[in-house]
């Protein structure tokens, strides 16, 4: 399943790639990056990036259904006393295998936690959104 899934990812890939040059007339062995910061667009990477953070977003701020309200435990919930981490970090649960630790309750945390303060205290969805793009494109710049 890893295998067909990784390779679908990168024929995607290849084919996002493709048509970023076309459209802005760039040879076809052209850098990718700067093509898709000319275009303003993120790469496949950076979208999937961007979905998971925006659920971490709408759980954390119960904007999902009920079931997710406690999917991520705040780092300030699971310390009785102040550990040095940021107060808008989430709780990391340990894992032992790798299909464990591949799993979306594990790596939405660290990739949250990651993620700079000012974004993670934004004050609503679209903000978040829209600053969350403008990171990652200046990001890859």
């Amino acid at each position: 399943m890893d295998k067909f899934a990784n390779c679908t990812r990168l024929l995607f890939t290849a084919r996002q790639k493709r048509a970023a040059r076309v459209i802005v007339h760039a040879n076809r062995r052209a850098h990718s990056r700067p093509v898709f910061y000319k275009l303003q667009i993120l790469n496949i990477y950076d979208l999937c990036l961007t979905q998971i953070l925006l659920f971490v977003y709408k759980s954390i701020n119960l904007l999902l259904p009920t079931r997710y309200n406690n999917y991520f435990t705040p780092l300030e919930k699971k310390h009785l006393y102040y550990t040095g981490g940021s107060k808008q970090n989430l709780h990391v649960l340990k894992a032992i295998k790798t299909c464990r630790y591949n799993s979306l309750r594990i790596r939405r945390p660290k990739y949250w936690n990651k993620l700079a303060y000012s974004l993670k205290i934004a004050s609503s969805y679209p903000i978040l959104k829209s600053r969350l793009k403008e990171f990652l494109l200046n990001q890859n710049q």
